[in-house]
């Protein structure tokens, strides 16, 4: 929630400088327009991509106000009220780090150790439910006084042996191994199957960390060349070389140019998140 915050936050002042763009360069067409150097066509051309870049100007803030809304919702109740947030960085972020010399590091989790102690919990209930199918033998010796008076020779000894065959009990018994076992076979399910959660979570998180690391200066570069892109159009635009279609694609491709760099960084950051998780 917090970098989708961020990233439409960004994607709304990426359309608003499109925007000015777009109306500078119908100012510009009505201008020579009314000149006499252009055609009708280039000027109703530009305004609709200003039309189009205001409509797509109020989608972006709704989207950045709902976004905003989300965030604040995890500790407030004003969910309304604009949250002060830093900007994504314009500069590179950090590169991934190595990756971890374990070859499953998410087995450090907190779930695993409460997996193999409900484990080993499980696996002690069975020990001592099979211990009520065996015969149980119980010895006990007692040595006293047996005499209202205190009297050496009223001494007394005794020793009782005690032998508990388990007859009626036996399906009880069972039972509560047969219990105890299955519990202890969910849980080793659970494990098996959270490794395998987690293990993909992990790898997924790993491979989007180095896949959008490399795009990140890729997107940089491309929205350096829509921009000059965009510059070259409209002089070929002014000195009578070009048209004003090619103007606003230029214009539509360092708009989309510029989206994808920082959509991609706030993927990447991210996914160096969802790592560190």
């Amino acid at each position: 929630a917090f970098y989708r915050a961020l990233l439409t936050r960004r994607i709304v002042r990426i359309i608003e400088d499109s925007l000015a763009e777009s109306q500078s360069f119908e100012k510009r067409t009505r201008l020579l327009f009314q000149g006499g150097e252009s055609a009708q066509a280039d000027v109703v051309i530009a305004s609709a991509q200003v039309a189009f870049l205001q409509q797509a100007s109020n989608a972006a803030e709704l989207e950045a106000k709902l976004a905003n809304q989300e965030l604040a919702s995890f500790w407030t109740r004003e969910v309304a009220d604009t949250l002060s947030l830093v900007d994504l960085p314009e500069e590179t972020p950090p590169a991934p780090e190595a990756e971890a010399s374990q070859t499953a590091p998410f087995l450090k989790r907190l779930e695993f150790n409460l997996l193999d102690a409900q484990r080993r919990g499980f696996q002690a209930d069975v020990r001592r439910a099979r211990s009520a199918l065996l015969p149980q033998l119980g010895a006990a010796f007692q040595y006293g006084i047996d005499s209202t008076a205190v009297r050496i020779s009223d001494r007394g000894y005794a020793a009782f042996v005690n032998l508990t065959i388990p007859i009626f009990d036996w399906n009880k018994a069972r039972a509560a191994t047969e219990q105890a076992r299955l519990r202890t076979q969910q849980v080793e399910s659970a494990r098996a199957i959270s490794e395998r959660t987690f293990s993909k979570e992990y790898q997924g998180a790993l491979t989007r960390v180095k896949q959008l690391s490399g795009q990140i200066s890729l997107t940089r570069q491309q929205a350096k060349l829509a921009g000059e892109d965009l510059r070259l159009s409209r002089i070929r635009y002014e000195g009578g070389e070009g048209s004003a279609l090619e103007v606003v694609t230029a214009q539509n491709q360092l708009a989309q140019a510029r989206s994808n760099y920082y959509t991609t960084m706030a993927n990447y950051l991210n996914a160096r998140a969802d790592l560190e998780v």
